[in-house]
């Protein structure tokens, strides 16, 4: 908005320019009226109307073209599987807004013009007709420059770091292979489905999707990595001091085996989950580079037990691998520490049934995921099409 309003008070500091020309070119029309009695207030009031009809008919202008640009900024923010609504109804709030914004422009670039129109001198403009510039509109035109000039270079000082922000961001390797995924949220109704029996029926669906042809690989997981979803708990390294700078706290996902194989995350040391890690075994987790460097420092994690502490939840669990470091929740956030613990031995640690919700990450051999998307959808949908589903790919 602010960024808005500079290139407002820009425009309107052209205008200016233009209206104090034109006004210069008119003097000889002002004086004459001086001379034939015209009250100064009438010539500012012929200006500045001048200027108020100028301004609205950029207002309405505006508002067409605002109409227009809606739907031009729906389609660019809309994808295959998501289009965002956006609502801007001819209201009285927008037209009120309109005028209001065209009022103030007017008044912005059309009261000085008017004033230079009422202290028109009446003689001077009898006696040389051919003089049409004042030497004091050269030191107002001129400020205006100036404004214009400082105001121009802050705009495209603040669009360059926002190219440069945007350009860093679009660039960013977030520590995972955006390509070639697929990413569908499985939600089982309560009612629909048996606490007792979604945990088997969450493994059949993966198997589902893995059968679909132009499927690589398949696993499940709670969280998807940037979709602003965000589990943490508080987590103590045993046998370890507390690390200092903050809360103990480790960003948590539970996630399946070949996760990280799915998105292409490396394991640094040790092993990846497998079929084995299960409700019943010793519990497990997978760390990353950042939850290793506070709580372990320069040694290595492998083997050694974090204990979480949360509600409903206290575990200790056994370091068995370390993944590379990858955005979490947010781009614009160095990795946090993080830990991965197998989804299926959620509910051992917890004594609660497992989650009623699973994504399900799908990359696809070749090609854009999206091909093998209905394939997946119809398998998941032969199997209980009481389950909700919900598509997008990982890159969007």
């Amino acid at each position: 908005m602010v960024i808005a309003a500079m290139v407002l008070v820009v425009a309107c500091a052209n205008v200016a320019n233009l209206q104090l020309a034109r006004a210069d070119g008119r003097r000889h029309e002002f004086g004459v009226r001086r001379a034939l009695g015209a009250p100064r207030l009438r010539l500012a009031s012929q200006l500045l109307t001048e200027s108020l009809l100028l301004s609205l008919a950029g207002a309405a202008l505006g508002l067409v073209v605002a109409r227009w640009g809606s739907g031009l900024l729906v389609g660019q923010l809309s994808t295959s599987v998501s289009r965002p609504f956006l609502d801007l109804p001819f209201d009285w709030r927008l037209l009120g807004f309109a005028t209001g914004v065209a009022a103030t422009t007017a008044i912005l670039f059309g009261t000085v013009p008017a004033l230079r129109a009422a202290r028109a001198d009446a003689n001077e403009a009898l006696r040389d007709g051919r003089r049409l510039v004042g030497p004091g509109r050269h030191v107002v035109g001129h400020a205006l420059v100036v404004a214009q000039v400082g105001l121009s270079l802050a705009l495209v000082v603040a669009a360059g770091l926002f190219v440069r922000s945007f350009t860093a961001l679009a660039t960013l390797d977030p520590g995972f292979d955006t390509n070639r995924v697929l990413a569908v949220r499985v939600i089982a109704r309560p009612g629909e489905v048996a606490p007792e029996n979604v945990s088997a029926l969450f493994d059949r669906v993966r198997e589902a999707a893995a059968a679909v042809p132009g499927v690589e690989r398949v696993a499940l997981s709670t969280i998807v990595p940037v979709s602003d979803n965000d589990t943490s708990y508080k987590i103590e390294a045993m046998d370890e001091p507390p690390p200092t700078g903050g809360e103990p706290v480790a960003h948590v996902n539970f996630v399946g085996p070949a996760w990280f194989g799915t998105l292409g995350m490396p394991i640094l040391a040790g092993r990846d989950f497998s079929a084995g890690d299960r409700a019943g075994t010793p519990l497990v987790v997978i760390v990353n580079q950042a939850l290793a460097r506070r709580f372990f420092g320069d040694r290595s994690p492998l083997g050694r037990r974090i204990r979480v502490d949360a509600v409903g939840i206290n575990s200790v669990s056994e370091v068995v691998g370390v993944v590379a470091d990858a955005v979490y929740r947010d781009l614009h956030v160095p990795p946090p520490p993080t830990m991965y613990v197998p989804e299926t031995q959620f509910a051992s640690q917890s004594h609660h049934a497992r989650f009623s919700a699973i994504s399900l990450l799908v990359r696809s051999a070749h090609g854009s995921p999206l091909a093998v998307a209905p394939g997946v959808v119809s398998a998941i949908a032969r199997l209980d099409p009481t389950l909700s589903l919900s598509v997008r790919t990982l890159r969007d």
